[in-house]
């Protein structure tokens, strides 16, 4: 997820975001915490999903007859 949006202001800071929730996913799994680990990277990945649709929507916006699916 990160090859795309990565570089907007927006990807900056949830990238930085990121980095807490690695190191809670690693306590989590450590104290075997399945159904929290397991909603944080739910969470974890989702946030990434406005991001990317923008940086995809804006590559191809460049390409006419073309759309992301």
């Amino acid at each position: 997820m990160r090859l795309y949006g990565i570089s907007s202001p927006a990807g900056l800071e949830r990238q930085r975001a990121s980095v807490s929730e690695h190191y809670e996913m690693i306590e989590l799994a450590a104290t075997h915490q399945c159904e929290a680990i397991s909603a944080l990277i739910t969470r974890h990945i989702d946030s990434w999903k406005p991001l990317m649709t923008s940086a995809l929507e804006a590559l191809f916006s460049d390409r006419p007859g073309t759309k992301p699916r």
